[in-house]
């Protein structure tokens, strides 16, 4: 088997702060296959659920894992050279990153090892395996999954049926997905109904928050309204046909206030103390609800 190991100290390309890095017990990493079969999309999927996993304080790694041989490094390069020279392997390193290619028979584990810092590693491929597993699966692809259901957290698909008491995610529903990782991850694993706003067949749901204290929130919302410069002077003169554009705009603001349960998916019903919808003459739109402002500006 040709290795191919790289580990960087910046991440996305970009620099960042050094940090002092956390030494995980192997045994407490989470280890998650992602798996389908070929061109299903694994890594497109991944790309998603990475930055969000990161931005919610998660480090991940992944292995991937090649039914094939792999070049282990691009032609031309000193190591790549040098590996074919005879070298029983070659090594990189920078300041910031390494890179390290060695002949030898491994498995995942032997890799996961060298990532302890990781909260997740994500296996790509192995959809034979025992891992718990999300699995991609497009109809165009193949004609129904190929994992073992008892392996798989969620099934994302654009199919329409699944697996039964698999959680089914859409192609395109990446930020729900990781919300069920994220359970998985701190608790330890869990159940689609652990989690509040998803039933056992991962679709959304209400829920009861009647029992939940009473909190002040912030809402921010912007939105743009483009128009010809002459419709502009129109409305700020009060000269279109239609009559008052910008009074009307007063109307259907409050309105909407104080209709946001209605047209905001997933909403519970709002107690507004009152609502003053302003627009002054610099363009910016600005609504106030429960002593909370947003700003909406407006483009001219």
């Amino acid at each position: 088997m040709e290795l191919i190991i790289k580990k960087y100290g910046r991440e996305d390309g970009i620099n960042m702060p050094r940090r002092e890095m956390k030494q995980t017990d192997p045994s407490a990493q989470t280890i998650i296959a992602v798996s389908g079969v070929k061109n299903s999309g694994k890594t497109a999927l991944l790309e998603q659920l990475i930055p969000i996993l990161r931005g919610r304080g998660l480090r991940c790694a992944v292995i991937k894992h090649d039914g094939h041989r792999f070049a282990p490094d691009r032609e031309g390069t000193d190591t790549q050279r040098l590996l074919r020279a005879g070298a029983m392997g070659a090594a990189v390193f920078d300041g910031e990153k390494a890179q390290a290619v060695k002949y030898a028979a491994v498995d995942e584990t032997a890799l996961a090892a060298l990532y302890p810092e990781a909260d997740v590693i994500f296996l790509e491929g192995l959809k034979s395996s025992a891992y718990p597993k999300i699995e991609v699966w497009r109809t165009e692809n193949a004609p129904a999954p190929v994992c073992d259901p008892g392996t798989l957290l969620a099934l994302v698909t654009d199919a329409q049926s699944g697996p039964p008491g698999v959680p089914r995610f859409g192609l395109d529903e990446s930020e729900a997905l990781a919300e069920l990782l994220l359970c998985f991850v701190h608790q330890g694993g869990c159940k689609m109904g652990e989690l509040t706003h998803f039933n056992e067949n991962g679709r959304a749901r209400m829920v009861d928050v009647s029992e939940k204290p009473e909190t002040a929130r912030t809402a921010v919302a912007a939105g743009r309204v483009r128009m010809a410069p002459e419709t502009l002077a129109l409305v700020k003169s009060g000269g279109m046909k239609k009559g008052d554009v910008l009074g009307t705009a007063q109307i259907a603001g409050i309105m909407a206030a104080k209709r946001t349960a209605e047209l905001i998916p997933m909403c519970h019903p709002l107690a507004l103390s009152g609502i003053d919808l302003h627009i002054p003459s610099g363009g910016t739109v600005g609504i106030l609800y429960n002593k909370t402002m947003v700003d909406d500006p407006v483009d001219s």
